[in-house]
């Protein structure tokens, strides 16, 4: 089975660690497609040095940016055209999921019939969850009215920014533009839902409790941005109930 992960980038050259990203590609048999969302800084020479120098890392420039969620789409989309996988995910380049725990969940999607893996902060005994209390009760709020209201499914966390999915699936709800910008998430599990049903949901999509996770505390959702968040929620339940 081969998998390739898209990670987005929008100025990260000060924070994407190079050198562990080498060590694991060197030691996992793993791709990643790397994407510029228009950066200002030496995102770009980074990505393109690194497809250069490891088999396995390829890159795509977007000169403008147009956002985490389009970032991601086309990733998916250029793997799905240019990479014969069997499955794609994505991956956020802040490395708040440890690369060990991405090798975790793409162990479990290969030995597993699951069609759609989904990392999850759930906190408990045994795990390390580091997330800003604030975050916290503000993202059990949303993931609720998410769970109940959007989705009619017993969703924990869809927020998290670690995914692995079959690339058929892929197909299916990468194709369009999202509705939301910060909430694409959501949209990839109503649109399997709409097209596959409530059912095959229910039986095909996993979430994997992670074991680790470190809330960076640099995101890149404004003040701003969080004001049009019940506003997005309320165009993707509008859209997709």
């Amino acid at each position: 089975m081969k998998t390739c992960i898209v990670i987005p980038l929008y100025n990260e050259s000060s924070r994407f660690d190079t050198k562990a990203f080498k060590l694991f590609v060197l030691n996992n048999d793993i791709q990643f497609c790397l994407v510029n969302d228009g950066s200002n800084d030496e995102t770009k020479q980074i990505i393109e040095d690194l497809s250069n120098s490891i088999n396995g890392v390829y890159a795509l420039n977007i000169e403008k940016n147009k956002g985490k969620a389009e970032a991601v789409r086309l990733g998916v989309n250029y793997v799905i055209e240019h990479l014969n996988c069997n499955a794609v995910g994505y991956y956020d380049a802040d490395f708040a999921t440890p690369l060990i725990e991405l090798r975790k969940l793409n162990t479990f999607y290969s030995e597993n019939n699951f069609t759609f893996i989904m990392g999850s902060r759930i906190k408990r005994l045994g795990a390390t969850i580091n997330r800003y209390k604030s975050r916290h009760f503000s993202g059990r709020f949303i993931a609720t009215f998410i769970s109940e209201y959007i989705l009619n499914l017993p969703v924990y966390d869809t927020q998290c920014g670690v995914k692995i999915i079959n690339i058929e699936v892929a197909k299916v709800v990468f194709n369009d533009n999202f509705k939301s910008k910060w909430l694409f998430d959501v949209e990839l599990i109503a649109r399997m839902k709409k097209h596959y049903g409530r059912d095959y949901c229910l039986k095909n999509v996993y979430e994997y409790p992670l074991s680790y996770w470190e809330d960076k505390g640099n995101s890149k959702i404004t003040f701003k941005d969080a004001l049009f968040i019940p506003h997005h929620l309320l165009k993707l339940y509008f859209h997709y109930r």
